[in-house]
């Protein structure tokens, strides 16, 4: 009897174990990208649009609650790109439906 309530320990310790990892698994897919990983991937896509440099990009928090930063990009003199994003790298149309202009970021 007493190897059957061990067996049913050591199922038992496997299956927790199983789903503590599974648990860990998706708390850490669940952390959204850092800064230098958003930074980058715009910036990416700044060069692949317009054929500028990666140089050409930088961030700057924002005041706006759904505005995690923004990624400004100008080559040299030319025109300044804004590409608002929010926690998860995701670019946040930030238009004002009310009056139509843009809020300072």
């Amino acid at each position: 009897m007493a190897s059957l309530s061990r067996s049913y320990a050591f199922s038992l310790a496997g299956l927790l174990g199983l789903a503590g990892l599974v648990g860990l698994w998706l708390g850490l897919r669940a952390q959204p990208p850092g800064e230098m990983e958003i930074i980058t991937v715009i910036a990416a896509g700044y060069v692949v649009e317009t054929g500028g440099s990666l140089t050409d990009c930088h961030a700057e928090p924002s005041a706006l609650p759904e505005v995690r930063l923004v990624i400004v990009c100008q080559p040299g003199h030319g025109a300044l790109r804004l590409y608002p994003v929010d926690d998860w790298g995701v670019l946040v149309d930030i238009a004002d439906p009310l009056d139509g202009e843009a809020p300072r970021i």
